[in-house]
């Protein structure tokens, strides 16, 4: 089976804060599967004109671009996560398409705003989820 949309929130804490039990492990902390399996299994699984996204870490994200891009996905949205305009990158979100050859939509999404708890953008983003 293919699918037209494959999204991910995969474990970024690859060999930090390991627990005793290895299922959580697993689960939160992607002992068993690394990022070009994620890309590998991305392309086996969607459709011939499938789409992709997921969020990493920042530091992790442009070698991600590379894989997918050369398995023919595109690159179509790039948006970088900041807690607030003064801080560091600490997360991107990645849209792909197969095929894709268009614009890279880009943008950034900071968490908090100065004088608020929360940016107003974040909780539009957000509210649903």
């Amino acid at each position: 089976m293919r699918y037209d949309f494959i999204i991910s929130n995969p474990p970024f804490y690859e060999k930090s804060l390991l627990r005793a039990d290895a299922r959580m492990n697993d689960a939160m902390h992607g002992t068993s599967l690394n990022l070009d399996e994620l890309a590998l299994a991305m392309d086996r699984l969607a459709s011939l004109h499938g789409r992709c996204g997921l969020i990493l870490p920042y530091e992790k994200a442009g070698g991600f671009e590379t894989k997918m891009n050369g398995l023919g996905f595109g690159t179509e949205e790039r948006m970088t996560v900041r807690h607030s305009r003064s801080h560091p990158p600490m997360r991107r979100i990645l849209g792909f398409a197969r095929g894709w050859k268009e614009q890279i939509r880009e943008g950034e999404l900071y968490i908090e705003e100065p004088g608020e708890l929360l940016s107003e953008y974040y909780l539009r983003f957000s509210e649903n989820h």
